[in-house]
């Protein structure tokens, strides 16, 4: 899948899922080596199947749940804004959850098919919030609100670039300690980088 990579920018909703879903059932390593994989780490591959499938929404009249004190004169922007931090925070802990799975595997010193399918996952994770910013960078009123969305987008985006080479690497010149460290200090740098994206939108939510 690795080979294959790529996001594309400011895609529609159907296209960015369909995307989704093909990056996942390449080397879909549940449906490949059910007999090879213990039982525990194909629970946690299909946990975190499950949590990947879970969809981004873009049409803020499905919200289910706007705060009941919203004043009737909030601007778009700001209930825009609200809207994608409350799923941002979902899908973080998504990541969060392949993250801490791919650094478990790194410690359990797991071989690069385990390593490499986690990094899918936190790729796929990933993406769902660059897929927010990059909404947000679209459909926003304000210029600083599409600027500081679209800026946090492409940061996330060309880390995961770096990402998806550096797991290439490593699982080429497994078990080299060099090219292993390099790709879980891309993975820790994923993991600031989007915690910062979350606090910037729910920074932009309360001004």
């Amino acid at each position: 899948w690795m080979e294959d990579y790529d996001y594309v920018h400011l895609q529609g909703k159907e296209e960015f899922e369909k995307q989704q879903k093909e990056l996942l059932e390449k080397e879909n390593i549940t449906k490949q080596s059910k007999l090879e994989l213990e039982q525990h780490q194909l629970k946690q591959f299909q946990q975190l199947e499950k949590e990947i499938i879970t969809p981004v929404e873009n049409d803020i009249s499905k919200w289910n749940s706007p705060p009941s004190s919203l004043p009737s004169n909030t601007s778009l922007d700001k209930q825009l804004l609200m809207f994608y931090s409350e799923q941002c925070e979902n899908h973080f802990v998504s990541l969060l959850n392949s993250i801490d799975a791919f650094f478990n595997c790194i410690t359990t010193s797991q071989p690069p098919r385990i390593f490499v399918a986690h990094s899918k996952f936190i790729i796929l994770s990933a993406h769902k919030l660059v897929f927010i910013g990059d909404t947000l960078a679209r459909q926003a009123a304000t210029q600083d609100v599409r600027n500081k969305a679209g800026n946090c987008s492409n940061q996330l985006c060309e880390l995961l670039r770096t990402i998806v080479s550096a797991t290439k690497m490593a699982a080429l010149h497994y078990p080299n300690t060099a090219a292993l460290q390099e790709m879980v200090d891309r993975v820790t740098e994923l993991s600031s980088q989007t915690q910062l994206f979350k606090l910037t939108l729910q920074k932009m939510a309360l001004l």
